[in-house]
């Protein structure tokens, strides 16, 4: 009575390689598997990753005018300063009743490092063709800023202090924040604008002969700015 056993072929190809080179399939595995490790304590971890959005509009104010004068006057001068742009991938624009909103999209192929210079330049052409707006339109106002993105909140409280002094401390924790590595933006949020009012006794002003308007004027030029000149003495 005899045993027998049959070997089976391993073949050939990259698996039968292996199979017949066992020590080598272990070396690759093991090659293999410290490489991954490695590679996953080194993935990005942000929870908000920056990306690059090709997208920009441009938003012009035309109060009093019509929805066809602000397209006339405003979009269509707009449009024409910017065709000749290269890298546009299609332009999108909006006419509404003393509102002007034109839409830029770049192609999906577009290089990352590319796309900050193109929207350089689309600002300097917007101010070019923004002196040929009518005198009522406002200044364009353009916005690229969609990818930004806050990871990190941070409340102020100050009891016992006044506004003004809780807005320099604020400025003060802004400036240090933006040394700090990773750091690309900070904003505030909840300043409150300083204001001061004027009340006038109606009697005394009419007595003195004066209107509202000159009560205005001489505040408003109680800060103006003037040239005051200037002369030499000998040398």
């Amino acid at each position: 009575m005899s045993n027998s056993t049959a070997q089976l072929p391993l073949g050939g190809g990259v698996a039968g390689f292996f199979m017949r080179n066992g020590v080598i399939a272990w070396m690759v595995t093991l090659i293999l598997l410290l490489g991954g490790i490695n590679s996953f304590f080194k993935l990005g971890q942000l929870e908000d990753p920056d990306f690059t959005v090709k997208n920009a509009i441009v938003v012009t104010l035309y109060p009093g005018a019509s929805a066809q004068q602000v397209e006339e006057e405003v979009t269509h001068v707009l449009e024409t300063g910017l065709q000749n742009m290269k890298m546009i991938d299609y332009i999108e624009s909006f006419s509404s009743k003393g509102y002007s909103y034109i839409s830029f999209n770049l192609p999906r192929d577009a290089q990352k490092k590319d796309v900050q210079q193109f929207w350089d330049d689309l600002r300097r052409k917007v101010n070019d063709a923004s002196s040929f707006l009518p005198p009522g339109a406002s200044k364009p106002i353009i916005n690229d800023d969609f990818g930004d993105v806050y990871g990190m909140m941070m409340q102020v409280y100050a009891d016992g202090y006044s506004l003004d002094k809780v807005s320099e401390y604020v400025e003060l924790i802004k400036r240090e924040l933006l040394l700090v590595p990773g750091v690309g933006k900070v904003a505030t949020k909840g300043e409150q604008p300083e204001q001061i009012f004027i009340e006038i006794d109606r009697s005394k002003v009419a007595n003195q002969g004066l209107t509202f308007n000159n009560v205005a004027n001489a505040i408003k030029n109680q800060d103006s700015i003037s040239n005051a000149g200037d002369f030499h003495i000998g040398e």
